[in-house]
């Protein structure tokens, strides 16, 4: 139930500080009703997941759905919905994000950010990504990292859905 589901998610938190949680949604599905979707909204809002793939349901070959089920919400219907669940998604990603300033994270390191080669990006073991400035770990110290190193930083912003941080 969905009261289950919530208690889970709040013992898994509990129990593991830190955890990030992530969801497939599906909006418009077979038989989906305006209150269906606002309770979707509702647990989007409440749960404020870290990571989400959200769809528009559409029918696939040789699946229950398309056998069995008649799929009666209009495409329009469906593509406001996917885009009110996306929305809801942000804004939970958004605020869980602010909560990692000041947090410290071992990062795995990709490469070099997307946007500048004077900067690196990795990811947390959160799955969260995190770009940081330099390349080496304190003025003259002549450790230099590459992509495969682990490297601790510390987050102090956030832009978007990236993580701001600084080697320590």
């Amino acid at each position: 139930t969905r009261e289950a589901y919530l208690d889970l998610v709040t013992n898994i938190r509990a129990k593991i500080p830190g955890i990030a949680i992530s969801t497939d949604m599906i909006s418009g599905f077979c038989g989906e009703t305006d209150e269906d979707h606002q309770q979707t909204l509702d647990l989007m809002r409440k749960v404020r997941y870290e990571n989400a793939f959200c769809f528009a349901f559409s029918t696939r070959e040789k699946t229950h759905a398309a056998r069995k089920l008649a799929d009666d919400v209009p495409d329009a219907t469906k593509k406001v919905r996917l885009n009110e669940v996306l929305n809801a998604f942000r804004e939970g990603r958004d605020s869980k994000n602010l909560e990692e300033i000041g947090a410290w994270h071992c990062v795995l390191v990709e490469g070099t950010s997307k946007k500048s080669d004077d900067a690196w990006q990795g990811r947390t073991d959160t799955n969260k990504t995190v770009v940081f400035p330099g390349s080496t770990c304190g003025p003259g110290s002549g450790v230099e990292w590459g992509p495969g190193d682990y490297v601790i930083v510390q987050v102090d912003g956030v832009h978007a859905s990236t993580l701001r941080a600084r080697a320590v």
